[in-house]
């Protein structure tokens, strides 16, 4: 009986973690990032939830820009807003994902970028019983500035 305990349990604790990203993930995505030394970028932040609308545009979509690592603009908010604290950048976005994480929500998965690093999709469900806590971001039209 107690070897079928220990079964369950170790299965259980397995599924838990194939819905969490992985700490080396993020720490060589964020590596692939940094040694980009990237600087001046914009990108569209797309936030796809049961809302159609953010606080920092009448429509999903967030656009971002940022120059000398500092976040310039996103969408009709200032970059000092909650939301730009924690999308307005890439580094914040990295730093967003680690905190969220420690959370260890029921489902919080992220696809980097192979080549830069950057987050690409964040799909994340916070809550284990309700589906209007699950939210997905996506980095979309990243450009490199000049």
């Amino acid at each position: 009986m107690y070897r079928y305990v220990a079964i369950l349990a170790a299965t259980a604790t397995l599924g838990a973690c194939a819905n969490l990203v992985s700490t080396s993930s993020i720490r060589t995505a964020e590596t692939k990032w940094h040694a980009s030394e990237i600087q001046d970028y914009s990108f569209t932040l797309l936030v796809g939830s049961q809302i159609r609308s953010t606080a920092c545009s009448p429509d999903p979509e967030v656009a971002v820009e940022v120059r000398g690592e500092k976040t310039v603009k996103f969408g009709t908010c200032s970059p000092e807003s909650e939301m730009a604290q924690r999308f307005g950048s890439i580094p914040k976005i990295f730093a967003t994902i680690r905190s969220n994480r420690q959370d260890r929500p029921p489902r919080f998965l992220v696809r980097f970028e192979n080549s830069l690093g950057y987050p690409e999709s964040i799909d994340a469900n916070y809550s284990r019983w309700m589906t209007d806590h699950a939210v997905q971001y996506y980095v979309r039209d990243f450009r490199r500035l000049e």
